[in-house]
């Protein structure tokens, strides 16, 4: 997927249409800190901005599938 944010403590794959977010901060437990809250806001703004309930169709004008909730 195109424009998809770039983190370092959450880990996002894209599996034809579902989003896994996973933490990655394990030596520490995965305690969010300011930089993983910040990352987790952007990558579900991006799911958000890519799903298809915001889009009200199930894919982009290039053909790429949008995430379904």
């Amino acid at each position: 997927m195109k424009d998809m944010p770039k983190t370092s403590l959450v880990k996002v794959e894209i599996d034809d249409c579902i989003a896994r977010v996973t933490l990655a901060r394990s030596e520490k437990y995965n305690a969010l800190n300011v930089q993983m809250i910040t990352e987790l806001i952007e990558v579900f703004s991006w799911t958000a901005k890519n799903s298809v309930g915001v889009n009200g169709k199930l894919v982009s004008d290039d053909g790429t599938p949008y995430l379904r909730s």
